[in-house]
């Protein structure tokens, strides 16, 4: 399993660095320059945007918004275990 984070087109690079510097952020960032990764996962119309994607490349589940920390922990727990079974 990865995470990934996508900055929008619309986002500052280097502000983007500088928040993610500050939240400690460890995981990769990539800059979405010209919005094509947006729309190749369905469209993003909020930030943030939670994506799980399964091993097989399909994306199992979406929410838009913040999302408690309990519950990203029961998705990431329900996709290593998916992760595990195949």
């Amino acid at each position: 399993m990865a995470l990934i984070g996508v900055a929008m087109a619309y986002s500052d690079p280097d502000l983007v660095k500088a928040v993610a510097a500050r939240a400690g952020v460890t995981f990769p960032l990539v800059w979405d320059r010209r919005g094509t990764i947006a729309d190749e996962l369905g469209g993003v119309r909020v930030t943030p945007t939670h994506l799980f994607i399964g091993v097989d490349g399909r994306i199992d589940g979406r929410i838009e918004g913040r999302l408690p920390e309990s519950l990203s922990l029961q998705f990431i727990n329900e996709a290593a275990l998916g992760a595990k079974r195949q």
